[in-house]
């Protein structure tokens, strides 16, 4: 499983748009992807549900997870195996 994490303390800077465009990509690619929101002004849910909408089928292989909490869990029981996890993530 490939794991790409984009990080950093500020915002404003592209993290989101890095990450979802990534994200949509390597679905587009057929790959089955896993896109964590942990950064807390992120709006990738919102940007991914509407690509689903507009291109219904293409990006279905796309799963937006996103904590309840501050702690991150052991294991995504339920997630499918992504071949690759996305993480929108700030400090």
């Amino acid at each position: 499983m490939l794991k790409l994490l984009v990080n950093a303390p500020k915002g404003g800077i592209g993290k989101t748009t890095i990450a979802t465009n990534a994200a949509l990509l390597l679905a587009k690619e057929g790959k089955k992807i896993l896109a964590c929101k942990l950064s807390g002004s992120s709006r990738m849910d919102e940007h991914i549900q509407a690509k689903q909408l507009e291109y219904p089928g293409l990006y279905d292989s796309i799963t937006v997870w996103e904590p309840d909490n501050d702690k991150l869990p052991t294991n995504f029981q339920g997630q499918g195996n992504p071949d690759v996890v996305v993480v929108d993530s700030d400090d």
